[in-house]
């Protein structure tokens, strides 16, 4: 990955995403649906085919996502959904796109987004790609045991299907999450954790003195002023936690 990054300004936050496409037509399919026991429930079905690609993009460390429903899946195609996942990366980050190798991907005609650095996968390796599982999730749930009576109802089906998954950001970090989707976020986080004990550590000494020296009873009462220094280093801990998460929060890393 460094190689791909040789670019990008050190420092930079890096953020793991992948992306994948979907087809969804009016030949849909058919899952598991709760009857009652011993019934013999229907589910529709459709010989039609009209269809629309769903193209999303989640980011597992953030449980957040893009997509567009789109007539087809092409070079135009792909611009327009990576011009709309460019604008959901955290400001000031730097995304790391894991897609697979479609042709429409590694065309030289894309104009990739400043903020988007893309990585292929191998070839006929879907299990590395948590999107699929997305797909499934998706129509498991949402856009299976249906009939699409237009093209846009596809359309209305897929977004509005999409749009309760982002509802849900544990969902996707759950799904989508990899070993991989940690590297920039790990880093971050190291980084931060550093200074939050560097300055934790300042802070506790600070409050050791105070209760020490400050206490006025602390010849008279040795148990009072020990409470004392107790309470004013865990507040200064507790201090500088929240300031550094807060400061973590605002430049894009993810803490856990």
């Amino acid at each position: 990955m460094s190689v791909h990054l040789a670019e990008v300004p050190e420092g930079t936050p890096i953020v793991i995403w992948f992306q994948d496409e979907a087809r969804i037509g009016q030949k849909n399919g058919v899952v598991r649906q709760w009857a009652r026991r011993g019934s013999r429930p229907r589910q529709p079905a459709d010989q039609r085919y009209e269809d629309a690609y769903l193209f999303g993009a989640i980011c597992p460390a953030r449980g957040t996502g893009a997509a567009l429903a789109l007539p087809q899946a092409d070079t135009e195609a792909m611009q327009l959904h990576l011009n709309e996942t460019s604008r959901h990366v955290a400001k000031g980050a730097q995304a790391v796109l894991l897609m697979d190798r479609a042709g429409w991907h590694t065309t030289t005609n894309l104009d990739m987004p400043n903020n988007i650095t893309p990585i292929f996968l191998p070839s006929r390796a879907p299990e590395l790609n948590p999107v699929e599982n997305i797909w499934q999730y998706m129509r498991a749930n949402w856009l299976s045991n249906r009939v699409f009576e237009s093209y846009d109802a596809i359309v209305d089906t897929a977004c509005e299907a999409w749009q309760r998954l982002v509802a849900q950001p544990d969902t996707i970090t759950s799904i989508g999450m990899r070993d991989c989707a940690h590297v920039g976020q790990s880093q971050c986080r190291m980084n931060i954790d550093q200074a939050v004990l560097g300055f934790a550590g300042a802070i506790v000494l600070i409050g050791l003195g105070f209760g020490w020296f400050v206490t006025p009873y602390w010849l008279l009462l040795p148990a009072f002023a020990e409470v004392n220094m107790i309470q004013a280093s865990f507040t200064g801990f507790c201090l500088a936690a929240i300031v550094f998460k807060k400061l973590g929060a605002r430049s894009g890393c993810a803490f856990s």
